[in-house]
């Protein structure tokens, strides 16, 4: 007969196991318990809650502040190591490193849009300075956090839950805010198998969509732009309507280098957020050292050149570093490089995982802000519910008060409470005297004497009628969805009129990233080369370099795409806000040095404008001939290209933009001139040389083209010396190539600008001292043989620059 095997197990000891034993997978039990610890690890350490935008340490350290005092009602500061040992000790006990360097963020401006932590001493640097030792820093919740969180925080409306020790309580990890505050600072978060990484808006703007979305839900236009507390920009290649639609994809930021081309010096004025330079888990590395460390790699192995210097000027809260470059080098193209291969230009990724009731769950723009509106809609409620009973609950006590202060029962009341052995006495004698409830009871028998006298009785009436007056609308609130809104817009009014800013980062195109400020400016242009552009409220072209003198004035916004014509030919396309900046006391710049394209003298500035269909442009040249070509052969065409083919001896001196076709005067230096229409002008391509249209004296050559309007009645003459005269239009007619004369000339003077006129304009001189005005009515009509009469002071050392006509 076959031994029968036990199934009693031993233990290693051989005693015996009596209880049953169930076998199991180790590896299934390991996975499920990693499952479980992994969950609370995202849920209770990494992703913010949905409902108050904070993790779980934020909230329980804000709390902790709260519990304290520490806000801005009491101006209480707190030693740095009380307020990490008090938030460990009581709410947060997952050690001291997490809950100091929480602090120290939430104190640190240029990671926070909005700090939710007030330090006093040494809270670190933009720089990547370390926050001082908790021990010598002291702090406070911030005004932006009380106002959010604690502004109308009640224990009694909030879901409170016992901390770990079970000797308190504390918020069931969601603050009630006032605002959808998941939007206001950048989350950072990574857990296991889920990541939670979210930039911080512009509060005004955030708002401003949380109202469009509080009156209509179903409100689909729900895009807001990354606001990046260091100031960095954001690149805008059209992805934020999906990012902000579906709660993930990329999005490109550059650190703001600003291009001193005089100095030609790069100065780094930002960083972007989430790099080596400013991400949370490298808090001990120091930026400006990361920066010098990875510029000098690349001096090494040769892709940045020209570099000469390295100067760190950084503030606490302002990130300045200078790069100096050796003269003649461009700084446009060091810049790109440094974003090319540092740091300085980084590719952020959006992931709205967010927490909710327990749960992580991936949201979108939209989902979120509804989810708040939910959340906040139902505290209102609760709050107004509990003032509501609370009123009632004082009106009950109210009652009797003013019944036993009045005249008739004050001494009696006094005199019972006075002869009673105890408290208990005292309340019973009291229910049974004014037939009263027990509240009522204690709450006469723990007043004060004071409080019986003929002030209070007054008091109580005075609160007891605010009150009746304040239930019936806090009952019409309570009942009225619209109501609680109007409750809630309220609080987000008082939040952007305290806290609302301008945005501190510029939303940008890649093509266009200079594409900064849409300001106007005058754009001077000089003989020798020289650009200046100034503000267009300038009332003087102001310094040039000696010997120099500006030719050409041009009006135009920062956002301006310019054609620039010299005298050789070349045509080059220019942004406004590419060019430097200055004043009119500054000598302003090299062009040649901005553009190496331009070789010549500049004649004309063009708007560049790709919204213009159809139309030509014409070219004059010095010796006679004319050409005219399509438009948007330029328009379209590369930034750099032949306009016109130019020989030796020949150069270009005028360009014309004509819609349609229109009269020309073409003028000499010796006086004479041609009227033409453009239509005689043969079309042809950008690489031809054109045809004669004017017969010349050996001696003379074409200084000028005007266009002629239908309302024109006059041609102005205004020569170097300040000489101006009218002539009638009409004794000007069309005489095909052969020239007639315009106006005879000092001997001593020149033909400055010829221009075409009509009745009651005003013709503007701009002079370099100035700006002197001619009105057009004011002239005497004179014959086209006459000579110009001195009218415009020209002074030793001014010039007429141009003439234009309003």
């Amino acid at each position: 007969m076959a031994k029968k095997n036990s199934k009693t197990k031993k233990h290693e000891d051989f005693r015996e196991i009596k209880e049953n034993i169930e076998e199991k997978d180790i590896c299934e039990i390991s996975d499920e318990q990693a499952r479980i610890f992994i969950s609370n690890l995202n849920i209770l350490r990494q992703c913010s809650w949905v409902a108050s935008g904070l993790t779980v340490c934020e909230t329980r350290l804000l709390y902790s502040l709260y519990v304290n005092k520490a806000f801005q009602h009491t101006d209480k500061l707190i030693k740095g190591s009380k307020i990490v040992a008090d938030t460990m000790g009581e709410y947060h006990p997952h050690g001291d490193a997490s809950i100091g360097n929480t602090l120290a963020r939430l104190a640190q401006s240029w990671k926070m849009n909005y700090t939710l932590v007030h330090i006093k001493g040494q809270e670190g640097s933009a720089a990547g300075g370390k926050c001082a030792a908790f021990r010598y820093i002291e702090g406070r919740m911030s005004d932006f956090a009380y106002d959010c969180f604690f502004k109308d925080f009640d224990s009694n409306v909030v879901n409170m839950k016992p901390s770990y020790t079970g000797k308190s309580v504390e918020p069931e990890f969601v603050l009630p805010c006032n605002i959808p505050y998941i939007f206001v600072n950048q989350s950072y978060g990574i857990g296991k198998g889920a990541s939670c990484s979210m930039y911080g808006c512009n509060l005004s703007e955030l708002i401003d969509l949380t109202k469009k979305l509080l009156k209509d839900r179903c409100y689909d236009k729900c895009i807001l732009y990354p606001d990046i507390a260091s100031g960095a920009d954001v690149i805008d290649d059209g992805q934020f309507e999906k990012i902000c639609n579906t709660g993930r994809g990329n999005y490109v930021t550059r650190g703001r280098i600003d291009v001193d081309i005089a100095n030609n010096i790069l100065t780094i004025r930002s960083i972007p957020m989430f790099t080596e330079l400013t991400t949370k888990t490298n808090v001990d590395k120091e930026a400006n050292k990361v920066i010098v460390n990875r510029i000098v790699a690349l001096i090494q192995d040769g892709t940045l050149k020209n570099i000469i210097d390295l100067r760190d000027y950084s503030e606490k809260d302002q990130i300045c570093f200078e790069i100096h470059l050796k003269k003649g080098t461009d700084p446009y193209k060091v810049r790109e490089l440094l974003y090319k291969h540092t740091d300085l230009q980084t590719t952020q990724y959006v992931a709205m995982t967010f927490i909710d009731d327990y749960q992580d769950s991936q949201y979108n723009i939209r989902r979120s802000i509804l989810t708040w509106i939910d959340y906040r809609r139902d505290y209102k409620r609760t709050l107004i519910n509990r003032k509501i009973v609370a009123g009632h609950e004082r009106l009950h006590k109210l009652e009797i008060l003013i019944r036993i202060t009045s005249d008739k029962n004050r001494a009696e009341t006094i005199n019972i409470v006075g002869k009673s052995k105890n408290r208990q006495e005292a309340e019973e004698k009291l229910m049974k005297t004014y037939k009263i409830t027990s509240l009522q009871a204690k709450e006469i028998s723990e007043m004060k004497i004071h409080r019986f006298t003929k002030d209070a009785h007054k008091e109580y009436k005075a609160e007891e009628k605010e009150i009746n007056e304040l239930l019936p609308k806090l009952q019409e609130i309570i009942l009225n969805n619209d109501l609680i809104d109007e409750e809630i817009i309220k609080d987000l009014d008082f939040m952007v009129e305290k806290y609302g800013r301008p945005r501190r980062s510029r939303i940008l195109r890649k093509e266009d990233y200079q594409d900064v400020i849409d300001s106007k400016h005058l754009v001077v242009i000089s003989a020798n080369g020289m650009i200046k552009k100034m503000p267009d409220d300038a009332k003087e072209i102001g310094r040039l370099p000696d010997g120099d003198y500006p030719i050409e004035l041009y009006y135009c916004a920062n956002k301006d795409n310019v054609m620039l014509f010299d005298s050789n030919g070349k045509m080059t396309k220019i942004v406004v806000s590419d060019i430097p900046g200055c004043m009119p006391n500054d000598i302003g710049y090299k062009l040649n040095m901005i553009y190496p394209s331009i070789s010549g003298t500049i004649v004309s500035l063009k708007e560049c404008n790709k919204k213009l269909k159809k139309g030509h442009v014409v070219f004059i040249t010095k010796n006679g001939l004319a050409k005219k070509t399509d438009i948007m052969t330029y328009v379209n065409g590369p930034k750099s290209t032949c306009a016109i083919q130019i020989k030796d001896g020949n150069e270009l001196v005028s360009v014309k933009i004509l819609p349609t076709d229109k009269n020309l005067i073409v003028y000499t230096h010796k006086g004479y001139g041609i009227q033409l229409n453009s239509s005689d002008i043969q079309l042809s391509s950008k690489n031809t040389l054109g045809a004669r249209c004017i017969q010349l004296e050996d001696d003379d050559f074409i200084i000028g083209c005007d266009v002629v309007s239908k309302k024109d009645v006059g041609i102005l003459v205004v020569t170097d010396k300040g000489s101006v005269k009218l002539t009638d239009l009409n004794n000007f007619p069309k005489t095909g190539k052969t020239p007639l004369k315009i106006t005879s000339i000092a001997d001593n003077d020149v033909i400055n600008k010829i221009r075409t006129v009509q009745n009651g304009q005003i013709a503007k001189v701009y002079l370099k001292s100035g700006i002197f005005n001619i009105k057009i009515d004011e002239l005497p009509i004179t014959t086209r043989m006459a000579k110009p009469k001195k009218m415009i002071p020209v002074k030793r050392g001014d010039m007429i620059v141009d003439v234009r006509i309003e």
